[in-house]
């Protein structure tokens, strides 16, 4: 959805992200003394927004030609680039710092064919050495400093302006 608006070529690999619920949270705006709506992210493949930014980033990576995608991740990143490399038939390659990730999301991210890296030290030095690997390698770097991933996430902003009637 919304492709018109977001990005110049064709979906790689859409898996029904977004078009998530929004929900009235009716005693919370009486508390407050405001209307509250409350949009369901959890609702996309992976359980998280980034789905909404991953799909456009995979387009992305295959209008360029890219066969490998990577990144640094503490959960929600390593899931939907796995989720959606596996499904453009591409190789995900995934920079975990020490310790320092959801178990349940680098779980969704094995189960999806990404080959991961842990490595001594926090999710910078991750970041770090992941942009270093893409680099030398020639391996599209698909965290939120890549432009698509951005332009991706802001359906939800789209979403919402259809859901309230705009």
């Amino acid at each position: 959805r919304f492709r018109e608006l977001i990005a110049p070529f064709a979906p790689a690999s859409a898996r029904r992200e977004g078009d998530t619920s929004l929900y009235d949270l009716d005693a919370v705006a009486r508390f407050v003394g405001a209307r509250l709506k409350l949009k369901h992210e959890g609702e996309n493949p992976t359980g998280s927004f980034k789905d909404r930014g991953m799909t456009v980033g995979i387009a992305a990576a295959r209008a360029l030609g890219m066969t490998r995608v990577a990144c640094a991740s503490t959960g929600n990143t390593s899931a939907s680039m796995a989720a959606y490399a596996a499904a453009a038939g591409m190789d995900a390659l995934v920079f975990i710092p020490d310790g320092k990730i959801s178990y349940g999301k680098l779980g969704q991210a094995i189960a999806y064919g990404a080959r991961t890296v842990q490595l001594a030290g926090d999710f910078d030095a991750a970041m770090a050495l992941v942009q270093q690997v893409c680099a030398e390698r020639g391996i599209y770097l698909l965290n939120s400093v890549n432009p698509w991933r951005i332009e991706g996430q802001k359906s939800i902003g789209f979403e919402l302006l259809q859901d309230l009637g705009w």
